[in-house]
């Protein structure tokens, strides 16, 4: 269908038929209908490949949303909920927080080292899921 034309203004029926079977066309593979003047044309949509910063900036954003499921199965509204109780007086609050935070710094900077091999080219870029996989794991330390 790439390359089909379609007359401008296109106002017969079969035309406008035809137009709108290339737009449901182009909805299901990554083509559009292009205005080209005189006429309109069925093209490919070029996706440009993400920059080395945009796939950072996605792995950064994945690795976060882990961060904060994590606390939230705990309870806490995120991770960076879990700071206000670094210095309360019950015991499993504190254990807790003292936990997470040792683990959101661990994380970061494997997550940062990791992807500062990526940029360098030393690395290949995993799938976010991978990445996680990658990274230590959450430890809480019983307060008993």
């Amino acid at each position: 269908m790439i390359g089909q034309t379609f007359p401008k203004p296109c106002v017969e029926q079969e035309d406008l038929n035809r137009y709108s079977e290339a737009a449901s066309w182009c909805n299901s593979n990554n083509a559009a209908i292009e205005d080209k003047g005189e006429y309109y044309e069925v093209v490919p949509v070029v996706v440009p490949e993400p920059t080395v910063e945009e796939i950072k900036q996605k792995l950064i954003n994945a690795v976060q949303a882990w961060l904060d499921e994590e606390a939230r199965s705990y309870g806490y509204d995120s991770i960076d909920s879990t700071a206000k109780y670094l210095f309360c007086d019950q015991p499993k609050f504190k254990n807790e927080a003292i936990g997470f935070s040792r683990w959101a710094g661990a994380v970061w900077d494997k997550c940062y080292e990791l992807l500062d091999l990526y940029e360098k080219g030393q690395f290949g870029i995993p799938e976010a899921n991978s990445l996680i996989e990658m990274l230590p794991k959450l430890i809480i330390e019983d307060s008993e």
